[in-house]
């Protein structure tokens, strides 16, 4: 199993889901509650950023679409 792409899905300022390509099949899975990234210090703030989530300037850099909340809202 080798997952080439990840994302985090955001609905209204919230995590709600995540989506990934496995297997050349693209997969959504849409969370209860809360949506945990647990990806390791490298990975983890890689998917974030792919996800719009992170610093605007190196989003920017990377052409990446920004989320625009605060941290606080991110957890429930």
């Amino acid at each position: 199993m080798i997952i080439i792409s990840m994302q985090i899905l955001i609905k209204d300022k919230k995590a709600v889901g995540v989506s990934f390509i496995r297997d050349n099949r693209k997969h959504v899975i849409m969370a209860d509650k809360e949506v945990i990234v647990s990806a390791g210090s490298v990975s983890s703030p890689q998917i974030l950023m792919l996800s719009g989530i992170g610093p605007r300037k190196h989003l920017e850099e990377k052409g990446v679409s920004q989320h625009s909340f605060s941290h606080a809202s991110l957890s429930r």
